[in-house]
């Protein structure tokens, strides 16, 4: 096989062709990559070959790609990091945008009224975040992009979409490894850094035995 090949199958059209029509703003590509290949390579790898896809599908503009300013870029970040703020690890719980109260977060399962509000700026990840930028880590480019993400009208469906959404891209979140790309790299994502935030990860799923590249910049 090739060092590296692209994964197109119908489970995973299906999925990304589900996530588009509720709203979704980030792209998927996966990879399954020679074993021999170290796990930096692999990922770098896979964070060269998901830009390169973008370009070719892209319909829009021409996306340009500075790889050297990449390649040296990789940083492995804890799965904690990944989901950032908005996912609670100790209850395995989503945290998202009320639907009746917009400018208040509460956990998928709960009700929208005032002592279930969540205040994720209490959390760790997010006082360690140094960006600039309004979105933090992968649960909420996921839940949360400029124009809205909705499964239903509640947001008990929309969490539980999510977690099962994760699910069918991780399997087991205490088995992944992740790494961070640098996003200057190309002009894809120039439109996130007006506000919303740019993001470019690699996630390995050990279980599926493939790797996944996420990136996201989004702008209204």
């Amino acid at each position: 096989m090739k060092n590296i090949e692209l994964i197109e199958n119908i489970e995973i059209k299906n999925k990304l062709k589900e996530f588009d029509n509720y709203g979704g703003r980030i792209d998927f590509n996966f990879f399954k990559v020679d074993k021999s290949i170290s796990e930096y390579n692999s990922h770098f790898l896979t964070a060269k070959n998901s830009i390169l896809e973008l370009q070719r599908n892209s319909h829009y503009f021409k996306i340009e790609f500075e790889e050297n300013k990449m390649s040296e870029s990789g940083t492995k970040i804890s799965v904690e990091e990944f989901f950032g703020p908005w996912f609670d690890f100790k209850s395995m719980k989503p945290i998202l945008r009320g639907f009746k109260s917009l400018n208040n977060l509460f956990y998928f399962d709960s009700k929208e009224i005032n002592e279930n509000i969540v205040n994720v700026r209490d959390s760790k990840i997010f006082k360690n975040e140094r960006s600039n930028l309004s979105t933090f880590g992968f649960t909420q480019a996921f839940l949360d992009p400029v124009h809205g993400f909705r499964v239903s009208n509640n947001i008990f469906e929309t969490g539980q979409y999510f977690l099962d959404f994760c699910n069918f891209l991780f399997s087991n979140l205490n088995k992944i490894e992740v790494f961070k790309w640098n996003t200057d790299c190309s002009n894809y994502f120039d439109d996130g850094k007006e506000f919303w935030g740019t993001h470019f990860w690699t996630v390995y799923n050990p279980k599926r035995g493939y790797y996944i590249a996420i990136t996201a910049s989004d702008t209204d």
